[in-house]
């Protein structure tokens, strides 16, 4: 499902940046800083419980922070070693008490990405029935 998820997010966010952009290369030029802070506050690379205060208020919008805890604290609870699996949630913070808030985050920010882009579309490009 956070794979599915996370397609269909980076596909609303990349729909806005593209309709809003002149051409491909401003397009890709402007995706560029969306897409490195999600994947850099996805919890493991920025750890939640040590990052910046005004790092912190990125995690609960971040749709790679949900994803990533999810699947982390999973593959956690299935791990042999019990090393890894103390070291690697108490690193990151993880816990499993955040899943439907993320699907609910998430699906919302798709929506909210969609409806730009229509916008993004009729204002900024004329485009004609």
């Amino acid at each position: 499902t956070w794979s599915m998820l996370l397609f269909s997010f980076y596909d609303s966010l990349f729909g806005l940046v593209a309709a809003c952009a002149q051409d491909g290369q401003q397009a890709m030029s402007v995706a560029t800083a969306p897409l490195a802070v999600c994947l850099l506050c996805n919890g493991f690379f920025i750890p939640a419980p040590k990052a910046p205060d005004f790092v912190k208020m990125i995690f609960p919008i971040s749709p790679n922070y949900y994803a990533m805890q999810a699947i982390v604290y999973d593959l956690c609870q299935s791990a042999e070693n019990p090393f890894f699996k103390d070291f690697f949630l108490t690193y990151t913070g993880f816990t499993d008490e955040h899943g439907l808030q993320g699907v609910v985050v998430v699906v919302a920010e798709i929506i909210l990405l969609r409806g730009l882009q229509l916008v993004a579309l009729k204002f900024l490009h004329n485009v004609q029935k």
